[in-house]
């Protein structure tokens, strides 16, 4: 399309590509075949990189097409100048005369806006923010001259055989709302199991119906792998009583894990009064 962007242009960036590398190629070869001095060659390709940082974001065609045509003539040049041509050593340090020291002796850094400072400013500091710092929270007991306050040992306690530590009071909400949850799902087991153990009797008499209908009619009803009404109770009462007693087996890990806990908070204690 004739209003693409040049720089967004394969082609244009091939092109611009190719020549900065065959001009800083050419500056490459100018100490060892040509009598010009060091600091003559690296100003030579200083201007080289000044001069296409500064075209780099041009969007104006005419203005680019005058760019790439001085690229193409100081290419011959620099040929020249390597191959040992008449006059054209001259003509190079002419055009380093002409150029502002500026343009030959540093290279171009194109402006920053203050809008990307700020961005980058608020980058770092994001990044300092959320920068994790070593934490002395694990090198305990800490000596007495850096003591706060009053160690505050926790207390185990056993809320309807469910245990928890206690720091203070009142306890976290969060805290109250995994207890009750945890004796609700409980609850609801210990009545399915009941509810399972009330049906059963009635799961044995439609077994005993059963056996009374195939007796008389010499029929089975249903498949051979089926549990019997009183065994499927049984399966299902089973299956609950399990759970309820990993449940219980869970919290009596815990609660030891727990006294461990105290048992050491009351050692640094006794020690950091020592």
């Amino acid at each position: 399309p004739g209003l693409r962007i040049p720089r967004r242009s394969t082609f244009h960036r091939v092109a611009a590509i190719a020549l900065y590398r065959a001009l800083l190629s050419q500056c490459r070869k100018l100490p060892s075949n040509t009598s010009l001095k060091p600091k003559q060659c690296d100003q030579i390709s200083t201007l080289i990189r000044n001069r296409f940082r500064q075209t780099r974001f041009q969007d104006s065609r005419l203005r680019l097409r005058v760019a790439f045509d001085a690229g193409y003539e100081a290419i011959d040049l620099l040929d020249a100048v390597v191959a040992g041509q008449r006059g054209s050593r001259s003509r190079i340090l002419e055009i380093l005369k002409s150029t502002p020291s500026q343009a030959k002796d540093k290279i171009w850094q194109r402006p920053v806006d203050r809008s990307r400072r700020e961005k980058e400013a608020k980058r770092e500091a994001r990044q300092r923010a959320v920068e994790v710092k070593p934490s002395p929270i694990l090198e305990r007991p800490l000596p007495l001259d850096m003591l706060k306050g009053k160690r505050h040992i926790p207390l185990l306690v056993n809320a309807n055989k469910i245990p928890f530590l206690r720091i203070k009071k009142p306890q976290p909400e969060s805290l109250s709302k995994v207890i009750r949850t945890k004796i609700r799902m409980r609850q609801k087991r210990h009545d399915l199991r009941q509810m399972m153990d009330q049906h059963s009797v009635v799961g044995m008499q439609e077994d005993i119906w059963d056996q009374a209908l195939t007796s008389e009619t010499g029929l089975k009803s249903g498949n051979s792998w089926e549990p019997s009404w009183y065994d499927a109770f049984e399966i299902g009462m089973s299956e609950v009583e399990r759970a309820i007693a990993f449940e219980t087996r869970k919290n009596r890990e815990l609660a030891g894990k727990m006294q461990e806990i105290v048992d050491k908070e009351k050692a640094l204690k006794a020690q950091e009064k020592a």
